[in-house]
């Protein structure tokens, strides 16, 4: 065990990692929702299954390649074999909360609700903002019968994340009536991380997850109730977002009588599942007396699991003090045990001269705390 925890503790992307990429680039095809169904669904997904073994025996530590093959052995149904692919990479890897959701969905698609509870949550402390962990959390709470959490986990996904299209179908699922006979406890479980934008809407005759049936039929005069999630159905679920809107004000006192220093500005935000977005701030500032305004515009986006990039640029149009332009790009990347590092370079153009800089930060994630250099 020493061994292997050795081994998938290698970087991430190494030149040996190479020779595998073109293969995993054909293995990163979209996935179907749920487990393969159809007989082409099947061969599709024993062909991506086939393609990440032989990635493997190029590459046997890469962890990524491991994840996906669990992910995909998973879907096709084989759960057993997907657990013990998904504890190999967990053992050196226990916190990429992509790594514990995968495990939770998998414990979810063999029926096995209470062990998916243990990976969802701990993923849900190591990413309180990722949906696609909330989902499956209240999903998991679901099937093993604890309405009183999953409740309590919608209610406060629909105040925090915008009132997402999820958590008002669970709440629907959670407030529909019992049937006398309910469908198996996991067998309403659907994928949450591949859900395709369009996708086939239940049938009336569809049975609801656990133990709730389809809301009583509506009177014209009603309003349409909330759709109840169906055993097995794909929901057509829009991206989640967040948009914002913030202003506030910073002063700074400089000792020998100078001027304060003062900024106030006005940012507007929105974000995309936790990991992707972007603001526009506008700042009015003072420098030494003299006032300047600036406009900033500022972007993120994974680009592997684990890292992301941001780009920001920057302009003022009077620049009597600060930059008259500005240029980052810093690309982010997450390591085991609440480890990550940063870098990045920037270009700051003035009047008179441009400077360029190069940052690096490493950073340790304590719970909610966080200490970088």
């Amino acid at each position: 065990m020493s061994q292997e925890r050795d081994r998938l503790r290698q970087p991430a992307f190494t030149t040996r990692h190479l020779a595998a990429v073109a293969t995993l680039l054909l293995a990163l095809l979209p996935a179907p929702a749920l487990a393969a169904t159809s007989a082409e669904e099947q061969r599709q997904t024993e062909a991506r299954i086939g393609t990440l073994r032989e990635a493997l025996k190029k590459d046997p530590d890469n962890p990524e390649l491991v994840a996906r093959l669990a992910q995909q052995l998973s879907l096709l149904g084989r759960t057993a074999e997907a657990t013990r692919q998904y504890a190999r990479v967990l053992a050196v890897y226990p916190d990429n909360a992509d790594y514990l959701l995968g495990q939770g969905q998998n414990f979810l698609r063999a029926a096995q609700p209470e062990q998916a509870l243990a990976p969802l949550r701990r993923a849900q402390r190591l990413a309180p903002a990722y949906q696609d962990v909330q989902r499956a959390l209240g999903q998991a709470l679901l099937a093993a019968g604890r309405k009183d959490e999953a409740r309590t986990l919608y209610a406060r996904a629909l105040q925090r994340f915008n009132r997402p299209l999820w958590a008002q179908q669970g709440l629907a699922a959670l407030d529909a009536p019992p049937v006398a006979a309910a469908a198996p406890a996991a067998a309403g479980v659907p994928d949450v991380t591949t859900a395709p934008a369009a996708a086939t809407a239940p049938t009336a005759a569809a049975a609801p997850p656990q133990d709730a049936a389809a809301a009583p039929a509506a009177s014209p005069a009603d309003p349409a109730p909330a759709a109840v999630p169906a055993p097995g159905a794909v929901l057509p679920v829009p991206p989640p977002s967040r948009n914002s809107i913030e202003a506030g004000s910073a002063r700074e006192s400089l000792s020998n009588g100078t001027p304060a220093w003062r900024d106030d500005y006005l940012q507007v935000q929105q974000q995309f599942d936790g990991r992707r977005g972007w603001l526009g701030r506008i700042t009015s500032a003072s420098r030494f007396g003299i006032a300047d305004s600036v406009l900033l515009m500022s972007a993120y986006t994974p680009v592997a699991t684990g890292t992301s990039l941001s780009l920001e640029a920057s302009i003022s149009p009077t620049h009597r003090v600060l930059a008259q332009n500005t240029l980052h790009a810093q690309i982010s990347h997450s390591l085991p045990a609440g480890w990550g590092v940063q870098a990045g370079w920037k270009r700051m153009k003035y009047n008179t001269t441009s400077i360029d800089a190069l940052d690096f930060t490493i950073e340790r994630y304590f719970g909610p705390f966080r200490a970088a250099w």
